[in-house]
């Protein structure tokens, strides 16, 4: 789909449809069913994965050690307990920083950016 917007004069419509004309319009891609969740690696999970591990210790409301680690803003240590998780076998890291003390948004950003 080729166009313009409020303001666009016919004359640059006519050879925009010019610059395209004879190109195939994109084919559109067929969507998978099975969910793929991206990080440094894609993981998709297909009907014959057996088991996708979940590392949850890095949640600040399930983990007092990571709680404590991310309020005292040793963010170096909480990624080591991140890192023990993938070490561990873990797919999947579930990243938790919703807690009343904490700017969530800032400390996941900062997080997730070492």
């Amino acid at each position: 789909i080729v166009g313009g917007c409020c303001g666009t004069t016919p004359e640059h419509i006519r050879q925009v449809a010019e610059s395209v004309a004879g190109l195939a319009p994109r084919v559109v891609p067929v969507e998978s069913e099975e969910p793929s969740f991206s990080g440094l690696e894609v993981l998709t999970v297909r009907a014959d994965s057996n088991l996708i591990m979940v590392g949850e210790r890095t949640n600040v409301s399930g983990s007092r050690r990571f709680a404590r680690l991310v309020r005292e803003n040793d963010l170096e240590s909480a990624v080591a307990v991140a890192q023990q998780q993938v070490d561990g076998g873990a797919n999947v890291i579930d990243v938790n920083m919703d807690e009343a003390l904490l700017d969530g948004p800032v400390a996941m950003t900062t997080f997730l950016n070492l």
